[in-house]
């Protein structure tokens, strides 16, 4: 039978183990820590879920090399000078080509530019056209205004790019409900957020055509000056979705690349690898191929399971094995448990490892701290009972 005294350590350590998990991340957080450039780094953003990138079989999983419904045009070889007469020029071709929706990753300040009329009217006069709308742009009147769709390009995520938004209003969604909509599902996705399962390596983007890995990318210039291979171009973009980005620079470098967790080269010290346009199109794709998703656990329940996680784990301070036996054990059912999470990631299931178990780690080392405070607590809770019973009696 459980002992009162037993509850009363276990709540003990309980409730201090939390608080110094708290102060951890409170710390990792801190403003202090720019001075070492931490979010630069993505110290502070690892997910061991991340990991299942790195063990992914792309060349044998439909997933990854079904055929694409986005193909992305890369205006970053654009005059800077001409840019949005280029750009209307762009939209005024590729409009024969009979896509199914066409996406423009760009916003656009209020400034007079050489093409900003042509560029307005291509826009305004094509009802298969979504422009991004970010909060920036939102706030300041000072960009463009279009009258057409449009589509909220912001990320949820402040580091590594893991989630995109559910909500209708976002880029992807306006162009997947644009090019597909008997796909898309009312309800899809029960929560804020949905977990981006990423159909790409490396950076996303392919220069050839076909059945690949990733993205196809045309290049904007080539797209103007070959005007003798239009045929071919509209082979590529026919019933597709055409996002416009930026997608690598000679002209125009504009940073838009954001850490993304299937860079499996860096886990934790992530370089930027991946362009916005990139992203929205692999959420284009979840959106479009509902069986493709990950199925996830409500917040609910994922702190249901972190919490019986960590109670378990922290029962075994209680346990006489010793630190050293202690710390192999939590380290092994570990490893067994982040083995499992990434098997059934394989099938579309995500269970969110967080960092609480890298946090025991610390507990352990904190644990001897602790007991010295714990027995002097007891002592005193002790004593004041055995005073309040001599009250009594007397």
């Amino acid at each position: 039978m459980v002992k009162k005294k037993q509850i009363f350590k276990f709540l003990f350590f309980f409730l201090c183990s939390k608080l110094i998990i708290l102060l951890l991340v409170l710390i990792t957080k801190s403003n202090i820590f720019q001075i070492f450039q931490i979010e630069n780094l993505g110290n502070s953003d690892l997910e061991w879920n991340d990991l299942h990138y790195k063990r992914a079989d792309i060349k044998n999983d439909p997933h990854y090399t079904r055929q694409k419904s986005v193909v992305l045009i890369n205006t970053g070889t654009l005059n800077s000078d001409s840019f949005r007469l280029q750009l209307a020029h762009i939209l005024f071709t590729i409009k024969k080509f009979n896509p199914k929706a066409i996406g423009i990753d760009h916003t656009f300040s209020n400034s007079f530019r050489i093409g900003t009329e042509e560029l307005i009217s291509e826009v305004n006069n094509n009802p298969l056209i979504v422009v991004a709308d970010d909060e920036e742009s939102k706030k300041n009147h000072q960009y463009i205004t279009f009258k057409i769709k449009k589509g909220n390009v912001d990320f949820p995520d402040l580091y590594t790019i893991r989630r995109y938004y559910s909500d209708t209003s976002t880029f992807g969604f306006q162009l997947a409900k644009m090019a597909f909509s008997k796909k898309i599902q009312t309800g899809l996705f029960s929560q804020k957020e949905f977990t981006i399962h990423y159909s790409t390596q490396d950076g996303g983007i392919s220069e050839s055509a076909g059945r690949g890995i990733n993205f196809k990318s045309i290049d904007g210039k080539r797209l103007l000056q070959c005007q003798d291979s239009l045929t071919y171009y509209k082979g590529i973009m026919k019933n597709k979705i055409v996002v416009i980005g930026h997608l690598g620079t000679i002209e125009n470098d504009v940073e838009d690349r954001h850490r993304v967790p299937i860079d499996t080269v860096n886990i934790m010290l992530r370089d930027r690898t991946m362009y916005g346009s990139v992203i929205h199109a692999n959420a284009i794709e979840n959106i479009i191929h509902p069986s493709s998703c990950f199925s996830e656990m409500s917040d609910l329940q994922n702190t249901i399971l972190q919490e019986t996680l960590f109670i378990l784990f922290l029962l075994l301070l209680f346990c006489e094995f010793g630190k050293l036996v202690n710390l192999l054990i939590l380290v092994v059912f570990s490893i067994l448990y982040l083995i499992f999470v990434l098997k059934i990631m394989e099938y579309n299931i995500y269970i969110k490892v967080s960092n609480t178990l890298l946090y025991l780690l610390f507990i352990e080392e904190f644990y001897e701290v602790l007991q010295p405070f714990y027995v002097k607590l007891s002592k005193k809770l002790k004593m004041r009972k055995q005073d309040e019973k001599s009250i009594k009696r007397s």
